[in-house]
């Protein structure tokens, strides 16, 4: 046999050790070229040790830590996650929405004056202001236009008239036969008005008149007194136009309704615009700047502010934005709008939150713990103990889920959310008991696992201590996966009536409140379908990266 390399052992003159050298192929050498004089022993006289290791040791946990953020898109979503949960935490802890005494409202916060306002968080600004844009008649924009002009009203509800049009019908030879000069405004709906009709308590009188000269601000406002209007003057009008009994009194109703309409705004004059076709009605000499009040006034001509209704309370007319403020003891804005009910989206969706995540966690955390102990059991003892059991999920699984449901809302009538969490619990924990018995059928049998057995090991360390810490990866990962589950679930039968949760706000009954006045007002039900999409997006992508967390096996996949 022969060596084809050049210098294979190549002695260094200040070394005393060999080293392997090029390996070309030019010189042929035998094996009777090597002689021993040219080896040497490297180290004979010292101890050869293991190299100490350059990098810390880390724990299992940490590896798993060191994982996850690798993971952008789980990083991302778990600081979702943590905004939502400190949302749900937060809000109806601090917002004095969510704080309103029983004293000043029975059922918390809420006002009918401000039902179905758009959402609001700048002012002014043209873009999430509280305003929208609507077209009007004519004889609407000087109505609205008029409502501002009254002394002591701050907020406007014409903000701007962005276009002035006209609409009507044209032959088509180009001749309009009908039509109306319409306005495009800008209307802020936080602009409710003075509301009359409004009945207060003798002492809660005294209490707004302290209020208005401690803040320098006008609540009381003079009352308006539009039968009289109505029953003499403008009966008087109309019977001197020689309109007929019958017409006066069905334009007598129909003036009289449009002020009730108004809610004590209009304290001017109106009648009606002749010649149109429905009930239009516009201020008394508006067109030359001489609107006529129908203040009431005593037998001196003083305005009257209040009025008795009986004994102990009075009837008044407020600027109710001030009144808000004076009952309620914050300002009337809302970041995400109101409801059809007049209550604040913004804090009823951190309720709704707060309960669904409650609802999820708390379901979970059961399912988790009665499955692991039902799938230990029957994946470690196997046999016939693991054929029964599995034969008795095989049965729960196979009952209708429709079917739970209703006897869950014939045995809880009084308490549906008790019942939720029941349909919820009964069915919920059998995915965690099949992966738990799939993961101790395959650890079991490992080398370890039968040397604990063979040291004397019990059932329950080798259960606890060997088996169930490799598989908690797999199960803790289902566990946080079944968290958006529950949480649909529950949205789904709350939105579709099946549940009813009463009094009990959550992101299912806000879908389902939002949804019956979703096509006027979008706001409702756009913010409850935001943050149940948030929910479900979040704790998928963050149950995947802690599926790939504790999943050793893929370590390097990234690369």
């Amino acid at each position: 046999m022969k060596l084809n390399f050049k210098n294979l052992f190549k002695k260094k003159p200040h070394h005393e050790f060999v080293e392997f050298n090029d390996l070309n192929i030019e010189k042929t050498y035998s094996t009777s070229d090597i002689k021993k004089e040219d080896f040497n022993f490297t180290q004979l006289n010292e101890s050869i040790h293991d190299l100490k290791f350059e990098t810390k040791p880390i724990s299992y946990f940490k590896d798993c830590f060191l994982r996850f953020a690798k993971n952008k898109a789980s990083i991302v979503a778990a600081c979702v996650i943590g905004i939502l949960v400190l949302y749900a935490i937060i809000v109806p802890a601090v917002d004095p929405k969510s704080n309103v005494p029983a004293s000043v409202n029975q059922n918390g916060y809420q006002d009918s004056y401000y039902a179905n306002v758009i959402p609001k968080a700048f002012e002014n600004s043209g873009f999430w202001d509280g305003t929208e844009i609507r077209d009007v008649g004519e004889s609407v924009y000087k109505v609205y236009d008029a409502v501002d002009q009254e002394q002591g009203v701050e907020r406007k509800r014409i903000k701007e008239v962005v276009d002035k049009f006209f609409q009507g019908v044209t032959a088509p030879n180009g001749q309009v036969i009908s039509g109306s000069t319409m306005y495009r405004v800008r209307y802020d709906t936080y602009a409710v008005g003075n509301i009359q009709a409004f009945r207060i308590s003798n002492s809660d009188y005294q209490r707004i008149l302290d209020y208005q000269e401690e803040h320098d601000v006008t609540i009381l406002m003079p009352l308006v007194d539009y039968e009289t209007y109505v029953n003499v003057e403008y009966r008087q009008k109309l019977e001197e136009q020689g309109v007929s009994s019958s017409t006066i009194e069905s334009r007598l109703t129909s003036i009289r309704q449009y002020y009730v309409n108004g809610k004590g705004n209009y304290w001017f004059k109106l009648e009606r615009v002749e010649g149109s076709s429905g009930n239009a009605f516009v201020p008394v000499g508006y067109d030359n700047n001489a609107l006529e009040d129908i203040y009431l006034r005593d037998s001196e001509g003083n305005l009257v502010y209040s009025t008795p209704a009986d004994s102990n309370n009075l009837n008044v007319r407020v600027n109710y934005e001030h009144y808000f403020e004076f009952k309620y003891g914050f300002e009337p804005t809302f970041l995400f709008g109101t409801t059809n009910g007049g209550r604040d989206i913004w804090t009823r969706l951190a309720e709704g939150a707060r309960f669904s995540l409650l609802l999820g966690i708390g379901v979970s955390v059961v399912n988790f713990i009665i499955g692991i102990i039902w799938g230990s059991i029957a994946g470690y003892y196997g046999g016939r103990v693991d054929l029964t059991m599995e034969r008795i999920t095989d049965i729960i699984s196979a009952i209708p889920s429709i079917v739970i449901l209703n006897i869950v809302n014939t045995h809880f009538p009084g308490n549906n959310v008790l019942g939720l969490i029941v349909a919820l619990i009964l069915p919920g924990w059998i995915g965690t008991a099949s992966l738990t018995r799939m993961q101790f059928y395959r650890f079991k049998g490992q080398e370890y696992v039968l040397a604990s057995r063979t040291l004397g090991a019990r059932d329950t360390r080798l259960i606890f201590k060997h088996i169930f810490p490799n598989a908690i990866g797999t199960l803790v990962t289902s566990s946080v996966l079944m968290i958006p589950s529950v949480i649909f679930s529950e949205s789904s039968l709350t939105f579709l009536g099946i549940i009813n949760l009463g009094e009990m706000v959550s992101v299912g009954s806000l879908l389902d409140e939002g949804q019956k006045s979703m096509t006027t007002f979008p706001h409702a039900v756009l913010f409850p379908a935001l943050l149940i999409s948030l929910l479900m997006i979040s704790f998928n992508l963050f149950g995947n990266g802690l599926r790939d967390a504790f999943n050793t096996t893929l370590r390097g996949a990234d690369n």
